[in-house]
């Protein structure tokens, strides 16, 4: 997870309180890190043969819906059951 990140150096681009970061590039970096973070537990939560079933209108609401949650939540926080209630809140069924 934090395979090519200096600890200093992401702390030191960490946003200030007006939302701006000394190392922009950093601290992207780490975000892109931890969506793809995301992406991989919600891929082992709901398993591929239900994202399988996706279709391409759930797919983008679902972006969106986990979208939301990424911003609402820490990655590390975010748990199966946040992954199947988002996911039932777009797909509606198993």
């Amino acid at each position: 997870m934090y395979d090519g990140f200096d600890l200093e150096k992401l702390i030191a681009a960490w946003p200030d309180e007006n939302g701006q970061s000394s190392d922009p590039e950093t601290y992207h970096r780490y975000r892109e890190a931890l969506k793809a973070e995301l992406r991989r537990r919600i891929l082992e939560a709901l398993g591929s043969e239900r994202v399988d079933r996706i279709t391409p209108p759930q797919r983008a609401k679902l972006e969106l819906a986990f979208e939301k949650l990424f911003h609402a939540k820490s990655v590390f926080e975010i748990n199966e059951t946040d992954i199947f209630e988002v996911y039932y809140s777009v797909v509606g069924h198993a």
